[in-house]
């Protein structure tokens, strides 16, 4: 896709966002919220703002754009406010310690993780030499592909399983940065996302700059029970990022079945890119006039039966937001030749929701939601890469939508919420009886 950009209102919008991210990084006092911050409200602007420059668009969106990232902001900083200061280094780690005296517990669930991990290559076919010599498939194969996983009983049982069990392969990974095993968690990472590509034969572009995020993350944080890394790695990071774009480019040819000359300048390639990542404003006035509209109740109920897998309840509230909104713009549905979902982004997807006048209900849910995991979370330094993995969703959905996010993180959440609430019943115990 290629389009025209008025940079006047390219400037506007992008000092609008320098100008929230700004007075909102005065309240953050940690890294891990400052970097929130930065990275969602720039990823952000790749996706609903900087399409808004465009002349086809309607500027009146603008104001949305500001408005929504505004109160996104706001409410996850809210969410995030503390009565008092945590000291980390006074403060005991239950899960941490739980697992220092139970580690064959924690080294037999990552061993499920991982067994979990290969399942796919074993069913429902023998795909062994797949690891071997690696296929790639192209888009109109990876629809059939997903719903052969949820199809497939054994299947859906393993991948919510290895989901649940995430966050105690991102506690081992912890434990060995902590003892200083770098090539081991470089080793089991990319073991890791190798067999995630295996799956399906695929894995989005989205995914890959999520996985590189959070290997970058682990990998260049400090040890010990605070997250921190130098700005120099930062610099690292974006310098990693431009040198993949030419690559990111050719995948998203080679992966539509295109051959890619590899003739296209870098400057060409950038501008690709943002082309084909920038053009989603350019739905907002569809979603209006075609009244394309889920109501926010059945995205509620959805919210509420989450955790109940629809192999044991198939009656259970389902809804896919991004599949409706491509049927409504394309008039195509899954299986259909040239079938291939489009996305709203996130401010897209909360005109859906609330329309064009309550859109902001959406933000404010979502930074509360996100803001209050991550606090949650921050009291047990042991999970602070799975604290990185909800950051990592959480900067996604600006692409992709709530509902991917919310469902991982939700349902991925389940085990660790069990353990937290057993521990604190034996502390409370321990107490009663001193």
């Amino acid at each position: 896709m290629n389009y025209q950009v008025e940079l006047n209102l390219l400037f506007l919008v992008f000092l609008i966002t320098l100008i929230l991210i700004s007075i909102f990084l005065i309240f953050q006092k940690k890294q891990i919220d400052k970097i929130t911050i930065i990275f969602f409200s720039f990823s952000f602007f790749i996706y609903s703002g900087y399409g808004l420059s465009n002349p086809l668009v309607n500027n009146g969106y603008i104001l949305s754009y500001t408005i929504f990232l505004l109160a996104i902001l706001l409410s996850y900083t809210l969410a995030k406010r503390q009565k008092k200061k945590i000291q980390l280094e006074t403060v005991s780690d239950p899960i941490a310690n739980f697992f220092e005296k139970n580690k064959i517990l924690l080294y037999c669930l990552v061993s499920v993780y991982l067994i979990c991990l290969f399942i796919p290559l074993f069913v429902p076919v023998v795909r062994i030499k797949d690891f071997f010599s690696p296929p790639v498939s192209l888009i109109n194969d990876i629809f059939s592909k997903r719903d052969e996983l949820k199809d497939t009983s054994l299947l859906y049982l393993t991948q919510n399983i290895k989901l649940m069990l995430t966050p105690f392969f991102l506690i081992y990974l912890k434990l060995l940065k902590d003892k200083g095993k770098y090539f081991f968690i470089i080793a089991i990472s990319a073991l890791w996302i190798y067999l995630e590509f295996l799956k399906v034969n695929y894995i989005s572009r989205n995914d890959m700059v999520g996985y590189a995020m959070l290997l970058f993350f682990i990998l260049f944080s400090s040890k010990g029970k605070y997250f921190f890394i130098r700005k120099k790695y930062f610099i690292i990071l974006s310098i990693l990022f431009i040198v993949s774009i030419p690559f990111l480019i050719s995948y998203q040819y080679t992966r539509s079945g295109a051959i890619v000359d590899g003739t296209a300048s870098f400057f060409e390639s950038i501008k690709s890119l943002l082309n084909y990542e920038t053009y989603y404003p350019i739905y907002f006035q569809q979603i209006v006039d075609k009244q394309i509209s889920i109501s926010p109740i059945i995205y509620f109920f959805w919210l509420l039966f989450i955790i109940v897998p629809s192999q044991l309840v198939p009656m259970k509230p389902t809804i896919a937001i991004n599949g409706i909104f491509t049927t409504a713009v394309t008039g195509l549905i899954p299986g259909q030749r040239y079938y291939s979902i489009i996305l709203p982004s996130i401010l897209g997807e909360a005109f859906i929701l609330y329309g064009n006048l309550f859109f902001w209900i959406h933000a404010i849910f979502l930074g509360a939601i996100f803001g209050k995991l991550q606090k949650s979370f921050e009291q047990y330094p042991s999970l602070i890469y799975w604290n990185i993995f909800i950051l990592v969703q959480f900067i996604k959905i600006t692409r992709g939508g709530s509902q991917g996010f919310i469902s991982e993180i939700i349902n991925g959440s389940i085990l660790l919420f069990c353990l937290i609430l057993f521990l604190k019943i034996q502390k409370s115990k321990e107490r009663k009886l001193m």
